[in-house]
């Protein structure tokens, strides 16, 4: 039979679920330390702007103060030219006279108060580039404002920003894709494991009942053929006799012997057919008022010529008076017939068995104590489990205490060990509701 397999590791069954965080922070960290570097760059990049912009505010004042505007214009195409800036002006009181480049989305001009310091450099950053307004202060003209406007272009790095962004969305995107099919692979994954465990589960459980069922069928066919054959035995001597010459005490001894085993076989046949019953929720109750102390005197006489061949005496200890207890007389009578009937079997000969039965509270014990060789407690509870059999060797089917067990709690009591020890015999004890008196009822008897 295949054990059920070892539980892993918590981190081995969730370690999908464990690495989809660890690859997004990494991918967080590369990604944050590619975006710091491209800023200090950017940032960089615009003080090289700043003092490229002071440069050529100082050689646009030159031409301006030799009036070579055409000169100046043709410096501002050229820079406009290249990658780096994008847009040019040159005003004068608030007019633009001259421009070079391309001047779409740039933003409109900066203009200072008058009053402002005319050396004021004033940087406007926009989205994909920098405006750097920075007023020319020609000595000897007070007369007019003039401007040089310098657009930069910072598109480079705003196409890598905007390329970041959109890698960081894509991996989150296909992050997010992993780490759904992961939960559900490791959900999965889960409920297989669960699964395997409840199909061993079942194998166990049905490789056990297999063995139950081989056990009972052999425990009770090697029963029934000790019964039979001790049955036919004792026909066959009989047959074999003259009719004349067998002595009555001799026919007698026969006819009870064939009537003792034909008793035990019918209680192992009763065994059976009520451990179907109660299997399959059959057995119905029918409580009523009965007296206990009657029906356990009618028990014990089915046992009297067994105490009698082994010298065993069977004393019963009980309140005077009648007993009256709430419950099925043809549930209740199995239960004292088994126990009294295991308490005949593990008895040595020339013992005593005690029947005591006391009122305690709402309560009627009974209890039926034995001399024989005790159980261990390690076992007080194995022994009312269905074909459990601590002695092989002694006749018995193993469901008598299962049986009983379940009947009595049908009746709304209990059975169980009170008091056992290796070698001292053991207690079973078992209570039913006591039932009210009632003067206009009679107490029945079975």
């Amino acid at each position: 039979m295949e054990s059920t397999p070892p539980k892993k590791p918590w981190w081995r069954r969730h370690y999908f679920l464990i690495s989809s965080p660890v690859i997004l922070v990494v991918t967080l960290v590369m990604t944050s330390a590619v975006w710091i570097n491209l800023s200090a760059m950017e940032e960089n990049r615009i003080k090289e702007y700043q003092t490229l912009s002071s440069n050529m505010g100082q050689t646009a004042k030159n031409f301006v103060l030799l009036q070579q505007y055409d000169n100046l214009l043709d410096l501002m195409q050229l820079l406009t030219k290249t990658s780096h800036i994008q847009y040019m002006a040159f005003y004068i009181d608030g007019e633009c006279v001259l421009q070079a480049g391309n001047e779409r989305d740039i933003g409109r001009p900066w203009f200072p108060d008058k009053d402002a310091a005319e050396e004021e450099l004033k940087i406007i950053r926009t989205r994909q580039s920098i405006n750097i307004n920075m007023p020319l202060s020609i000595s000897g003209d007070r007369r007019t404002f003039k401007l040089l406007r310098i657009v930069f272009s910072l598109a480079d790095f705003q196409e890598r920003k905007d390329n970041i962004i959109q890698a960081i969305g894509v991996i989150l995107s296909l992050l997010v894709v992993v780490i759904v099919l992961l939960v559900i692979l490791n959900s999965t994954q889960c409920r297989l494991e669960k699964q395997n465990v409840i199909l061993h589960q079942t194998q166990k459980q049905l490789q056990q009942e297999e063995n139950t069922k081989s056990e009972m069928i052999r425990a009770i066919s090697h029963h029934a053929m000790q019964f039979l054959t001790a049955i036919y035995g004792k026909i066959f001597n009989l047959l074999n006799q003259k009719q004349a010459s067998v002595p009555v005490p001799v026919l007698t001894a026969g006819l009870k012997n064939i009537r003792e085993n034909t008793d035990a076989l019918k209680r192992t046949l009763e065994n059976l057919k009520d451990n179907e019953r109660l299997n399959k929720g059959q057995v119905k109750c029918l409580s009523r008022q009965i007296d206990l102390v009657k029906l356990i005197q009618i028990a014990g006489q089915n046992f009297e010529e067994s105490l009698a061949k082994r010298k065993i005496s069977l004393e019963f200890i009980r309140p005077p008076g009648q007993q009256l207890v709430w419950a099925d007389p043809e549930i209740v009578k199995p239960v004292i017939m088994n126990l009294l009937d295991n308490a005949v079997k593990f008895s040595p000969d020339s013992s005593c068995i005690k029947i005591k039965v006391a009122v305690e509270d709402k309560l009627i014990t009974t209890c039926v104590q034995d001399a024989g060789s005790g159980i261990d407690k390690a076992d007080w509870n194995k022994i009312f489990q269905p074909f459990v059999r601590l002695h092989p060797k002694i006749r018995g089917t193993g469901l008598g205490l299962s049986n009983s067990r379940q009947l009595i709690r049908l009746q709304g009591g209990d059975l169980g060990v009170a008091q056992s020890e290796p070698g001292t015999g053991t207690t079973f004890c078992f209570t039913l509701p006591l039932a009210e008196t009632r003067s206009e009822e009679k107490a029945e008897y079975i």
